[in-house]
């Protein structure tokens, strides 16, 4: 399982999740750290049909925002988030 500090103070901070038949009952959880404009984007792989709850991408967008992404091995499913 994972946890990805996202600080997007300099940059908007982008993580692209690998396709969910590689990571197959995997956690991955992320958190925003930083304020201000510079939001930190998580999205699918864009070659497989993969999504996180029906969408490709999920923003966090103010600070201490998170999110809890559960690999399906088909999908992404997001079980807690602020």
């Amino acid at each position: 399982d994972f946890f990805i500090e996202a600080n997007a103070t300099a940059n908007a901070f982008a993580v692209t999740l690998m396709p969910a038949s590689s990571t197959t009952g995997r956690l991955f959880c992320f958190k925003r750290t930083n304020g201000g404009a510079n939001n930190v984007t998580i999205s699918v792989d864009g070659t497989t049909a993969d999504t996180i709850d029906g969408a490709g991408t999920y923003v966090l967008a103010a600070q201490y925002d998170k999110v809890i992404l559960f690999s399906t091995g088909s999908t992404y499913y997001i079980l807690a988030l602020s």
